[in-house]
């Protein structure tokens, strides 16, 4: 409200009469804004993906940040991309994932070193793994280089066992509870990510 009171009072171009114009500048947002939500087609646009972003078509994207350079993945990441891919490989891990329905889903890599007033918890989310509904919590969005020419984009995920199926029945499918498995991660396709859930420590 206050940023469009704000522009509003820009747009002023006769100081002698202010409310008169202030009030005519309203009327005419409003006939656009009218005329935009009957033809959509006059409505610019949509901003393209950011340069330094990779489409992967379909309505997904890995935004930055990004590793400067391939790294050797360690631990249950490095066993879960051997069993995923069936050789060892360096990968190069991205920030951000941009899903289809327009949410943005962040990773562990870079969340967990902002202090923790500046996170933004969307590392939970829903994917199909078996024709299945699962929930995981993010690791990583990674770029694998098998070959020279060929790449493929993963999401390491350390998984959410099921859901309580009381609770679930209960709830009329609104709620799940479910607990974190240590030690069970897991390399899945991205587009194979749906949503960004959030999931409330108990």
């Amino acid at each position: 409200m206050e940023r469009t009171i704000g522009n509003l009072g820009q747009e002023i171009r006769q100081p002698s009469n202010p409310y008169a114009n202030l009030s005519r500048e309203g009327v005419r947002r409003c006939q656009v804004n009218a005329l935009k939500a009957m033809v959509p087609n006059l409505e610019d646009p949509k901003p393209a993906l950011p340069q330094t972003a990779i489409d992967l078509g379909d309505g997904y994207a890995l935004l930055r940040k990004r590793d400067l350079y391939d790294v050797q993945p360690q631990g249950g990441a490095s066993q879960a991309i051997q069993e995923y891919l069936g050789v060892n490989v360096k990968i190069r891990r991205w920030a951000r994932l941009r899903l289809p329905n327009g949410q943005t889903t962040r990773t562990a890599w870079r969340e967990t070193l902002k202090p923790a007033a500046k996170v933004r918890v969307s590392r939970n989310v829903k994917f199909l793994l078996d024709g299945e509904i699962r929930l995981a919590v993010e690791d990583g969005h990674d770029e694998d280089g098998a070959q020279a020419f060929r790449w493929q984009a993963v999401a390491l995920v350390l998984m959410y066992s099921h859901p309580d199926h009381e609770l679930l029945e209960l709830s009329f499918h609104a709620t799940s509870s479910c607990k974190q498995i240590e030690g069970d991660i897991r390399v899945i396709d991205v587009k194979s990510i749906t949503d960004v859930v959030g999931m409330v420590p108990a």
